[in-house]
Formats: structure tokens, sequence, C-alpha cells
């Protein structure tokens, strides 16, 4: 298990992840450049506002990238079963 040190506005924080550690940095550079630019396009001005902000617009995309998925799964299981008709 990796250990890796972020830092967020000042503050550390010890994160523990069974993912390689290259695919944890790409996942931490990727969590700093939204909130880098969440800062930039509001004028929010806490910075436990701009991360919540931040983690509202991930959540969003996640959960319609689950919706398109599971569509997709849908439309996939849909075409199998009339082929098999």
């Amino acid at each position: 298990m990796n250990v890796v040190e972020i830092e967020v506005f000042g503050k550390t924080y010890k994160l523990k992840s069974d993912k390689p550690q290259e695919e944890f940095n790409e996942i931490i550079k990727e969590f700093n450049r939204r909130v880098e630019e969440m800062s930039e396009i509001t004028e929010l001005d806490t910075p436990r506002d701009v991360l919540v902000l931040t983690l509202l617009n991930i959540i969003e995309e996640y959960l319609d990238l689950k919706k398109e998925k599971d569509s997709n799964r849908n439309l996939k299981k849909d075409r199998v079963d009339d082929e098999n008709k």
C-alpha cells in the first residue's frame, strides 16, 4: 500500500492507496487542476467553498458518466437479446 502526502490550500494530508504511485499521482494532479480552475473562475471566499463546489462538479460528472455507461450497457444487452430471438 502506498502512502502519499498531498497539499491542498496549505494543509497536508497523508493518503493510503492500493493504486500504483504513478496512477495515484495522476489522480492528485487532476484534482489539483480542478481545484485551481474552480478557484480562478469563481469568487468564493474560502478554500472550503472552492473544495465543496469542485467536489460537487466532480460528482455530477461521475453520475452523468455512470448513467451513460448504464444506458450503453442496456443497449448492448437489448441488441444481444434481439439477436438471440
